[in-house]
């Protein structure tokens, strides 16, 4: 009888992995083509989807900056406008001529305007925008004032230009020519009494604020096409070197300077404020009661004053805002853009730009003008 030999258990397992391992095959290469061509597909639309949804992404911030621009614009404008001839009984000056030193020349009235119908008008408005500091103390021809808080007002004023004060709440809007200052009291000597009552001027009390008077003029820096000579150098150049058009005003203080930014200290010419980019184009319209109806209708308002600055109850503002960076899949449906007796033309690559026209009347909030 012959016996059965049995092998080894562990040899038998690795025989079965052998056999296992000579039986499984390699990718061929028409599947592994196959293979990198969907590879390539997958990551070919991976990407697409992502340059789309960036350059969506992209074009939906340059729109939400051109609006967020536009109304910037429209409301620092429309504060300086809106605060025109604050401090003022009947207008400014309030008597003997007098005028007051803006960024560029003398004011003798609360809107001085250039209107312009090939390019962006120029405004000029005489207002006490901001409260400065508070009453301490009174003398009969000058006040004690507390701590200048801002130290962008020091020296409190400029005395080789027509400064001007007035005080709230007890005031009734009246200018009074800063005539002298005496830094270390902090007194500030005034034009006429201000403890007296009568027909001129009125009672001030400790506690009143006090707002300096300035001239705010109001224009656009348009990349080489100024119009105003801030150097007063005999031509005008871009302000800020960039290839944006932007919204500025300029002013003779420092009062468009935040109260705790020291870029300004010390300024005694002409302060500016880069209010927004991108504004392409400014007009404004002027508006008053001329049939004294108690109504500014449509037909009262003009693009020049001129003559009636006085009398200038209400502002229309137009401005036009723009991205910064064309759009190469966008173009403009407008050949041109009418801004009250303006038309901005578009250039031949222009249209590639998204633009966005805004519109706000604004009253003069100042009753005793």
């Amino acid at each position: 009888m012959k016996t059965k030999t049995t092998m080894p258990l562990g040899r038998q397992r690795v025989r079965q992995a052998a056999r296992i391992v000579c039986s499984t095959r390699a990718f061929s290469l028409p599947e592994l083509m196959i293979t990198l061509v969907v590879s390539g597909l997958l990551v070919t639309g991976i990407v697409g989807g992502y340059v789309v949804q960036k350059r969506s992404y992209e074009d939906e911030a340059s729109m939400i900056d051109m609006q967020m621009n536009g109304r910037l614009a429209m409301d620092r404008a429309a504060e300086v406008v809106r605060n025109a001839g604050l401090g003022c009984i009947d207008n400014f000056p309030p008597k003997d001529n007098q005028t007051l030193q803006g960024a560029f020349n003398n004011y003798t009235q609360v809107f001085t305007v250039q209107d312009r119908n090939d390019g962006p008008d120029v405004v000029t408005v005489v207002s006490g925008r901001r409260s400065r500091t508070v009453v301490e103390s009174l003398g009969a021809d000058h006040v004690v004032v507390e701590d200048i808080k801002n130290p962008n007002d020091v020296p409190f004023f400029d005395l080789d230009k027509n400064r001007y004060i007035f005080f709230s709440p007890q005031g009734e809007n009246q200018f009074l020519e800063v005539l002298g200052v005496d830094e270390g009291t902090r007194g500030v000597r005034l034009s006429a009494p201000c403890t007296t009552l009568n027909n001129e001027f009125c009672t001030i009390r400790e506690g009143d604020n006090v707002f300096r008077v300035n001239a705010f003029t109001i224009t656009l820096d348009q990349n080489g096409a100024e119009i105003i000579d801030v150097d007063d150098d005999g031509s005008v150049v871009d302000r800020d070197g960039d290839p944006f058009p932007d919204l500025y005003i300029y002013s003779n203080t420092t009062d468009l300077i935040p109260d705790m930014d020291m870029a300004g200290v010390g300024q005694a010419n002409v302060s500016s404020a880069e209010v927004a980019e991108g504004i392409e184009a400014l007009q404004f319209r002027f508006g008053w009661d001329v049939n004294e109806n108690g109504e500014i209708e449509e037909a009262e308002f003009v693009d020049d004053p001129t003559g009636n600055e006085d009398d200038v109850r209400a502002v229309r503002i137009y401005l036009l805002s723009r991205t910064l960076s064309p759009d190469p899949n966008y173009t403009d449906p407008n050949a041109n853009y009418t801004l009250a007796n303006y038309t901005l033309t578009l250039a031949a690559d222009d249209f590639k730009y998204h633009r966005q026209l805004f519109v706000e009347t604004v009253m003069v909030r100042n009753l005793n003008l």
